[in-house]
């Protein structure tokens, strides 16, 4: 992994799920499945993330900084409200 960020996304149940947007180190096979694994092994049942999404790189802001507002939005368009 190379780079990686953890956002809330719209859920049913909860209100919101935690997703996982990961940047993969190039050169190197990882499947969502291997990550959820040891995401499993390493962190309590809440900080660990439903859903792994694989993208090419993650939005920054002006300051270098990730954009979790703009990954945010990508994933709350068109809801009611966004928690």
């Amino acid at each position: 992994v190379a780079e990686v960020i953890v956002i809330g996304t719209p859920d049913e149940k909860w209100g919101e799920a935690v997703l996982g947007v990961v940047v993969k180190t190039p050169g190197t096979e990882i499947t969502e499945a291997e990550l959820l694994a040891y995401c499993k092994k390493e962190l309590s049942a809440y900080k660990r993330p439903k859903k792994i999404e694989f993208v090419d790189s993650i939005p920054r802001t002006t300051v270098g900084k990730f954009d979790k507002k703009a990954v945010r939005a990508a994933h709350w368009k068109g809801k009611e409200r966004a928690i």
